[in-house]
């Protein structure tokens, strides 16, 4: 359950985004660019709300055929939510 809103909410936000696709939230995201290129993300927008990202436990970089992913994860914390946060080089995005 993203981020301790009800499920009911989770659905019906869901089915109303049009912007949602395969399974994929796409959101918008503030992020921090380091000097050395590494991209840290700190907070993200969710029904319409700020959300802070309170920690990025860790990233990784590959692809999955099956999620027909290509590009970064990061595993993060918000709030008491622990969760994976995608990154394509383009768009941001949780799986539901």
């Amino acid at each position: 359950m993203p981020f301790g809103f009800e499920q009911r909410q989770w659905e019906d936000s869901s089915q109303n985004d049009s912007l949602t696709t395969e399974g994929k939230e796409f959101l918008e995201v503030d992020a921090v660019i380091k000097t050395n290129g590494q991209v840290i993300p700190t907070a993200f927008v969710w029904e319409g709300r700020r959300i802070k990202i309170n920690k990025v436990i860790k990233s990784c970089s590959g692809s999955s055929l099956k999620n027909g992913f290509t590009g970064i994860r990061y595993e993060c914390i918000a709030g008491r939510t622990r969760f994976y946060l995608y990154f394509t080089g383009k768009q941001w995005y949780i799986n539901h």
